[in-house]
């Protein structure tokens, strides 16, 4: 993991948990990434995670390496463009392919969110219209993650150590369903789709 604080870069392996990689930054920096157990290549794969009022973690990724048939490819960079076209890192996130490799995250200079779990089943419409960033469940808690201070019944906790369950696109599943433009593209990039 290389943290480059001044240009609020991190360039981590996507088999890093995502737990280790938040707990890795320093107070008053932030990965806008949900607090859950998965690492960051299979977090790449599913396109993010929970997002019921946070932008779309293909936001947040400046650059990556996946493996092809061909050998590793390199897409995207370590600065943020202020420019838009086509951009080949955000059409192989959320493929649901885990073949990454690396990733070039942006960080942010802001607080962290907070996290907070109860046993209770709230449904993803409510928990949106709360405000919430992210939401997912494990098979005993629903998890809730924001800048919100903690709702009646809920415990604050670090992280989900839980192995996830659900979230608002519905059960777990790492591999979305993929309609004929995302098969050509992974057809063109020499990836598996698992069809």
């Amino acid at each position: 993991m290389k943290l480059e604080l001044e240009d609020l870069l991190l360039v981590v392996d996507a088999r890093e948990a995502l737990q280790d990689i938040h707990q890795h930054l320093p107070a008053g920096v932030r990965l806008r990434a949900a607090k859950v157990n998965l690492t960051l290549g299979a977090y790449l794969a599913r396109g993010g995670f929970g997002e019921l009022n946070a932008n779309p973690f293909r936001h947040e990724v400046l650059g990556l390496t996946y493996l092809s048939a061909s050998g590793p490819v390199e897409v995207g960079g370590i600065v943020v463009k202020n420019v838009s076209g086509y951009d080949l890192t955000r059409l192989v996130i959320g493929a649901g392919v885990e073949a990454f490799q690396s990733a070039n995250l942006r960080l942010r200079p802001e607080a962290g969110s907070r996290l907070y779990r109860t046993p209770e089943k709230p449904s993803f419409e409510d928990l949106k219209k709360q405000g919430w960033a992210y939401a997912w469940r494990t098979s005993t808690h629903t998890y809730v993650e924001g800048d919100q201070d903690a709702p009646a019944g809920h415990e604050q906790v670090e992280y989900c150590t839980d192995p996830v369950t659900e979230d608002i696109r519905g059960p777990l599943n790492l591999q979305p369903e993929q309609n004929d433009l995302t098969r050509k593209v992974l057809d063109t990039l020499q990836l598996k789709t698992g069809d």
